[in-house]
């Protein structure tokens, strides 16, 4: 369990305090995690801010199940539009970022799982993304995907 650690804004805590998760974040575990990371870290902090329910979630229902689920989510995604891709590309990268280190610090990933988790999600971005611009311009008539249900394959990406 990390060192207790003073929070580094009281602004942060105020924003944590006016949710409806705050009673969740007087658990002593929940605590101490949120002050070290509030202590340490702006941008995973900001994250716990946005996503408060995911940051609960991940005590709650476990840190190998919430990442299972986030892969899942990835997975299943069916993207029409640039911007929403690119939205849900960065919503899920800062959930990643968060669930991974809150993982690291409670012990719950040792640096090889978190490292390999890491690996899993990026893998899977840049194949959300590759499939998205292939049929995005198969559909443009810019290209001719052989298979445009599994754009990805045979066409050299690899």
């Amino acid at each position: 369990m990390p060192e207790k650690v003073s929070l580094y804004n009281s602004n942060l805590v105020e924003k944590i305090r006016n949710t409806a998760l705050s009673p969740k974040f007087v658990d002593e575990r929940i605590k101490q995690v949120t002050e070290c990371i509030f202590g340490n870290s702006p941008y995973l902090s900001e994250i716990i801010i946005k996503y408060p329910e995911f940051f609960i979630n991940c005590f709650d229902d476990g840190f190998e199940n919430i990442f299972s689920n986030l892969i899942n989510e990835i997975e299943r995604a069916e993207y029409k539009e640039r911007e929403e891709i690119e939205a849900g590309l960065r919503k899920n990268k800062a959930k990643a970022a968060l669930l991974i280190a809150v993982g690291e610090i409670c012990g719950e990933f040792t640096g090889s799982v978190a490292m390999r988790h890491l690996s899993e999600f990026a893998d899977l971005c840049v194949k959300k993304a590759a499939e998205f611009l292939l049929i995005d311009y198969h559909n443009k008539k810019q290209i001719n995907l052989p298979n445009s249900n599994n754009p990805i394959e045979n066409t050299g990406l690899v």
